[in-house]
């Protein structure tokens, strides 16, 4: 046998050992379990995941409860997201912990780490996390609901993680106005009260222009403290969820989440192979939809002092990519492919912020987090297209200057690009989505 054939025959072994082992993988996990709506109503485009942590395989039942608490019997029937419940889809996946050396299949920890959370988390959490919820429900944002008797929550990367001892507390709630809305925490930390603000807030729940980006709104005000911060920022309402989690969102939050629900109820689909023109409704209308399938869920790390970048995984996933245009945060990323961009889409937020309540008056301690995982969708392409140069997108991370409230278009994107009102943060280049999707190892 020439040497030739030795390694085409050895190349083949190789391919079908790897079909199988993902074959293997994706058979024997958890298939997901519906929880709202119920048959004969179908869910909305607002697609939520559950999953266990420290629950063992005698507590499935226990954990299913919690679902039931948590999603159906709090989340959904809460006076502000009772009424936006036709626009979710929450499924469940219960994967059983094993006692052991770890207390987590996930790397959670009880205790702080370098963040002000109650538990800490490896590494890789991020990842292990997105493999089991990623390919069979491909949600906006993923729930983890650990087996513990205390009462805190934290959201980090593409998850938010709540205590079963929090029930009650509406913290889930409270925690779903950062990852849903892009809120701000309305208060001040104790080591920043006399800290003044460092940047500048135009829009969202917090301020620090001398005339409030909801001047106009009934009873609002200026109220000193937001954003963590006790000088030079403020906030409009007294009583607001995002202040103490018992009570409800003011006008200005509440108007914040519509427009951050009506981003996916009003989807504005895009696709790589029909980008977005300028016209209609904002400056631009729904491109035509991307074939049914064709997507494929990016989880790269980013760091935002470096300008580093990671891929950690890329994931055939269902359906079309909703681009998010409205100003929620002060990051976008842009896709780019053939020297053309494709697509624009806002992060909610600031994704380099762990939020994290621990039960107190004024709990919430959002550190700098300069290295983040973020989801990022591509439209219209599979893991084999990228793995075998077919398709070569690249994807860009900006932070937006002082650009005012109006939607963040591809169009618009571009012009602020000429007047240096983004700042790249980092970049994905196509050699990168080409290594992973090939089955290439992270290498940090």
């Amino acid at each position: 046998m020439t040497l030739a054939r030795i390694l085409r025959n050895a190349t083949i072994v190789a391919v079908l050992f790897g079909a199988f082992v993902w074959w293997y993988l994706h058979a024997t996990a958890a298939a997901p379990v519906l929880v709202f709506p119920q048959p004969p109503a179908t869910g909305g485009p607002i697609r939520i995941a559950v999953i266990a942590d420290h629950f063992q395989s005698g507590e499935e039942q226990d954990f299913n409860a919690a679902v039931q608490n948590f999603i159906v019997h709090s989340l959904l029937a809460d006076t502000y997201y009772a009424q936006h419940a036709s626009a979710f889809t929450v499924k469940s996946i219960f994967e059983a912990w094993t006692p052991g050396s770890s207390p987590s299949k996930y790397g959670f920890q009880l205790g702080a780490g370098v963040t002000n959370c109650r538990i800490s988390w490896a590494s890789n959490t991020t990842s292990l996390v997105d493999a089991v919820v990623r390919a069979s429900i491909d949600p906006a944002f993923t729930v983890i609901i650990g087996n513990y008797d205390y009462n805190f929550g934290c959201s980090q990367d593409t998850w938010s993680y709540v205590a079963v001892g929090s029930l009650g507390n509406r913290i889930l709630e409270h925690e779903m106005g950062h990852t849903i809305g892009g809120l701000d925490d309305e208060f001040a930390v104790e080591q920043l009260r006399t800290t003044p603000y460092p940047g500048i807030k135009e829009v969202g729940n917090c301020t620090t222009l001398v005339t409030p980006q909801w001047n106009g709104v009934a009873s609002s005000g200026r109220l000193p403290e937001c954003d963590l911060y006790g000088v030079g920022i403020f906030h409009a309402f007294k009583d607001c969820r995002m202040r103490v989690p018992v009570a409800d969102f003011c006008p200005v939050c509440s108007g914040q989440m519509d427009d951050a629900i009506n981003d996916y109820t009003s989807a504005i689909l895009t696709s790589i192979e029909h980008p977005i023109v300028t016209a209609g409704f904002f400056g631009f209308q729904p491109a035509p939809p991307p074939r049914s399938g064709r997507a494929v869920s990016v989880l790269v790390r980013v760091n935002n002092t470096t300008g580093k970048t990671l891929v950690l995984s890329t994931t055939d996933v269902p359906g079309s990519n909703v681009q998010h245009h409205r100003r929620l945060g002060d990051y976008v990323y842009e896709i780019i492919e053939g020297g053309q961009t494709k697509a624009t889409s806002v992060i909610p937020g600031d994704p380099f912020h762990t939020h994290a309540y621990n039960g107190s008056p004024a709990p919430h301690a959002s550190p700098a987090a300069d290295d983040v995982a973020i989801a990022v969708t591509i439209p219209d392409v599979n893991r084999s297209s990228l793995a075998n140069g077919q398709r070569t997108p690249e994807i860009i991370f900006y932070k937006l200057g002082r650009v005012g409230a109006d939607p963040i278009t591809p169009q618009r994107l571009a012009e602020l690009k000429t007047q240096d009102l983004v700042k790249q943060v980092a970049k994905v280049d196509a050699s990168a989505l080409k290594y992973i999707a090939n089955g290439g190892k992270p290498m940090p």
